[in-house]
């Protein structure tokens, strides 16, 4: 904008030679070429900031596309989190089937008296039977 503005004041100076404040305003040497470097410096610097702020909107889509893969990975960690618990809920229950068919399986106490109950009745009918055979 400051260039624009000065670029008017050079072409107003530079188109009206014959006015009065044309000739009233003369520039040397040194001032004409500090003022040429300085439009110069800021036709740079707003090159600088046009590539500032497209560079700015690049960064600010690759902030937002980061954000987004951000949401997913904790999302798919709250999927992993809940396949984890399953499997822990699956293996405590197959676990506990797996202590039951044990349970099952062994015989209990009363289950191992009454066979040396039997045992022990069998035993003493045929220690019976061979004192009576003898």
């Amino acid at each position: 904008m400051l260039t624009s503005v000065l670029a008017l004041l050079l072409l107003a100076f530079h188109l009206c030679p014959q006015s009065s404040t044309a000739q009233e305003v003369c520039f040397s040497k040194d001032v004409a070429g500090q003022m040429l470097v300085t439009l110069e410096k800021a036709q740079v610097c707003e090159e600088q900031i046009t590539a500032y702020g497209n560079s700015n909107a690049e960064l600010q889509t690759q902030v937002n596309l980061l954000k987004e893969n951000v949401k997913l990975l904790q999302d798919q960690a709250a999927i992993y989190k809940s396949m984890v618990d399953m499997k822990d809920r699956f293996a405590d229950t197959q676990a506990k089937i797996c202590e039951q068919q044990i349970k099952a399986a062994t015989p209990s106490f009363w289950d191992n008296m009454q066979k040396y109950f039997v045992g022990v009745g069998i035993g003493a009918v045929l220690a019976g039977i061979g004192i009576l055979i003898l």
